[in-house]
């Protein structure tokens, strides 16, 4: 199954042990132009909040995409999770009765079943071992095409884009900010 909960232990790389950020994050992120207090940089034409910086950075570097891949690509907020479901349901329909209540959509939340690269994976201080996973390996990300990694460009792997009209976008987006402002006090 293609889910991040049910990997084996990460490799854990030497140089990221020291902080939640590489020197070369670090030294990157202070060339960029940034916006919003830091919390937004301008990388490769694109818009990049700062936490997933460090991971963008480990997923170019070390993620190698297979033919049989199936990455879903959507920005935040259009129906990534919906899709998610969606997709693995159709993925592996074969291997889950429909019927049956130990299907892993009935206990596990999408996003644990289909991570998010540069947000689940390459986000942390370790790497992980993709290699144990079942092929077709169902991931997904929230970057654009131009940040995709020159291994997903040139390979034969599937790629399955969302996009929504922009102000249902915003609006999603704003109404969740505002449940996550609420919730925090």
């Amino acid at each position: 199954m293609s889910s991040c909960t049910l990997q084996p232990p990460p490799l854990v790389l030497g140089h990221l042990q020291e902080d939640d950020l590489t020197e070369e994050c670090k030294d990157l992120m202070r060339s960029l132009p940034s916006a919003d207090q830091g919390f937004l940089y301008q990388y490769q034409g694109s818009w990049i909040p700062s936490f997933s910086m460090q991971g963008l950075l480990s997923f170019h570097k070390y993620f190698q995409a297979h033919d049989t891949d199936i990455l879903l690509v959507t920005s935040p907020k259009v129906g990534t999770t919906w899709l998610k479901s969606i997709l693995f349901s159709l993925l592996y329909r074969v291997r889950y009765d429909p019927n049956a209540q130990q299907h892993p959509l009935l206990t596990t939340h999408p996003h644990e079943l289909v991570p998010i690269l540069e947000m689940d994976l390459y986000s942390t201080k370790q790497v992980p071992d993709l290699t144990h996973l079942t092929s077709p390996r169902l991931l997904s990300t929230h970057l654009p095409y131009s940040l995709l990694t020159r291994s997903v460009k040139d390979s034969m792997c599937k790629i399955v884009y969302l996009c929504r009209n922009p102000k249902d976008t915003f609006v999603s987006l704003w109404h969740f900010q505002n449940s996550i402002r609420v919730n925090q006090g």
